[in-house]
């Protein structure tokens, strides 16, 4: 659908009015320290969405009023509030208040795309504008998104990830895909990105990540909270049926990843653990199946790269 580009506006954003039939969603617990951040990233878009439904996920400190003020300010911005238990981050919770969320946007209208976003996070002004750019000219796009840029000691630094696949933060959907999927699974183990691209990826979708499309990561980690999230990624890897084989290949290749050995042990290990715990798949048995044969095509292609024979130069011998 053709963007409608109207006069700049002169509100408090200075923010141009160009829509696009997309939505976007976004999980909030607790971001009172960034959701302001990415309120205002996202308001200077050069392409705006039609509808933005942040849920407040049961945060205990002002996220909340914070989405309400500028709710108030900017009117495609919806605040969805959900009450919960304890004042735990987790995954399950995560995938439901998104599945609400999306609930909520679609009420109204019936978007060509869904973004997801993360509350801690933000991206420069032409990045939807680019990104909606990409996916209407490849109908068989179905996921796309940019590449997360991680703080990490005072600098950022950007996340080693294959180009067919995208980083849950991001997720951008074309919405025929998303429904065709089923949408983000109740996974309380995590992985719900994950789970979602495979099944993309299995029935057809292409699944892109632009490096050129830079989203920075705002919440930075200490060496306790990537061993904590290294280890749950690599049970969830099991989970998801990963090849043990590939598995191995992809933590030796990523040893040098910071901080160093310690991210690969960790995924390692919680690989292990889920194994030996005998953990449930979270996906169909025709998923892993395709998973795995997907990862075993890779692994060969890397094994049996060789470099071109540099030529002489001109004029040299």
């Amino acid at each position: 659908m053709t963007a409608i580009i109207g006069e700049p506006d002169e509100g408090p954003l200075g923010t141009y009015r160009l829509h696009q039939m997309y939505c976007l969603v976004t999980s909030a617990h607790n971001e009172e320290k960034h959701i302001g951040r990415l309120i205002t990233a996202v308001a200077n878009q050069s392409l705006l969405p039609l509808r933005w439904v942040i849920v407040d996920d049961g945060s205990s400190d002002n996220t909340r009023e914070i989405i309400y003020q500028h709710s108030k300010i900017i009117p495609w911005i919806k605040l969805v509030t959900l009450e919960k238990k304890g004042d735990v981050r987790s995954f399950g919770s995560k995938s439901r208040a998104i599945a609400k969320g999306i609930d909520v946007a679609m009420v109204d209208c019936d978007y060509n795309y869904i973004g997801i976003l993360d509350a801690d996070v933000s991206m420069s002004r032409h990045y939807f504008e680019e990104l909606v750019r990409r996916v209407e000219a490849d109908p068989y796009l179905g996921i796309a998104g940019g590449q997360i840029y991680d703080l990490v000691k005072d600098r950022y630094v950007g996340q080693n990830i294959s180009l067919d696949s995208v980083a849950g933060a991001v997720q951008f959907f074309r919405t025929e895909c998303y429904r065709e999927i089923g949408g983000y699974r109740e996974i309380n183990t995590g992985c719900i990105d994950s789970a979602a691209e495979i099944e993309a990826r299995r029935l057809g979708w292409k699944v892109r990540t632009y490096p050129m499309l830079k989203v920075f990561h705002h919440r930075e980690r200490g060496v306790v909270d990537v061993i904590r999230t290294r280890f749950k990624r690599g049970a969830g890897y099991y989970r998801l049926g990963y090849h043990p084989v590939f598995l191995l290949a992809r933590c030796v290749f990523r040893l040098r990843e910071r901080p160093a050995l310690i991210a690969s042990v960790s995924i390692l290990w919680g690989y292990i653990g889920a194994w030996a715990t005998r953990t449930g798949h979270i996906v169909s048995s025709d998923s892993i199946h395709f998973l795995r044969r997907e990862q075993m095509r890779k692994l060969v292609s890397i094994l049996c790269w060789r470099p071109k024979p540099m030529r002489a130069r001109r004029g040299k011998e």
